[in-house]
């Protein structure tokens, strides 16, 4: 489906779905989700899909599904404002077209990993937090910078995962190493603070601390 320049698809209330289960979304209009109680849900299962309108969090909160690049988050099209919440609930391809920045709106708007996974590249400081949905993933990511992890703001970290050039401070959560080989480094210079625990999922998964633990 194709939402057009000039067309606007709007949850007020209730939750609308815009690319249900397969199949691709075209967005060059505007999505939004208004006020509390809202949710728009923009992609789930296999379902493709793209962006060169607007998707703005505008109180309420827009979860991005399915399968789609950090091309289609671009901070000129995307915004959170108002307690407006961004969900990456699907699979997020951060390999190519990356970094991952903080969206537009100011006052704290932030990206938040909640059972979806990012692949590749990196993200930069301050631009993600985490969720509470289980299998939230780091495959093969460089988080740069510091980042907040809330109390059970659980995920596997996978396939040389790396957190470098600040601090990540943990509130009671947990870290599982999966993949192969080294899962996860923290780097040196990088400090990961607070109260976390490295758990692993299967026999050979390694946790490499280089920094301050």
């Amino acid at each position: 489906m194709t939402n057009d320049t000039g067309a606007t698809i709007l949850a007020n209330g209730g939750t609308v779905n815009v690319g249900y289960t397969s199949g691709s979304v075209a967005n060059a209009g505007f999505l939004e989700a208004q006020n509390a109680g809202s949710t728009l849900i923009l992609g789930t299962g296999t379902t493709t899909w793209t962006n060169t309108g607007s998707i703005w969090a505008n109180g309420g909160t827009i979860d991005l599904g399915g399968n789609f690049t950090t091309f289609n988050l671009g901070t000129s099209t995307i915004a959170a404002t108002g307690g407006g919440v961004l969900n990456i609930t699907g699979n997020l391809d951060n390999s190519t077209t990356g970094p991952l920045t903080a969206p537009n709106g100011g006052g704290g708007a932030i990206f938040v990993l909640d059972g979806g996974m990012i692949t590749g590249g990196t993200v930069n400081s301050g631009a993600l937090t985490f969720g509470t949905a289980s299998n939230s993933r780091l495959n093969g990511v460089t988080m740069s910078g510091s980042f907040n992890v809330p109390v059970s703001g659980n995920f596997y970290a996978e396939n040389g995962t790396i957190f470098t050039g600040g601090t990540a401070t943990f509130g009671n959560s947990y870290v599982y190493l999966a993949g192969t080989g080294t899962a996860l480094t923290n780097a040196s210079g990088n400090t990961m603070a607070g109260n976390v625990t490295v758990q692993a999922t299967a026999p050979n998964l390694t946790f490499v601390n280089n920094g301050v633990f």
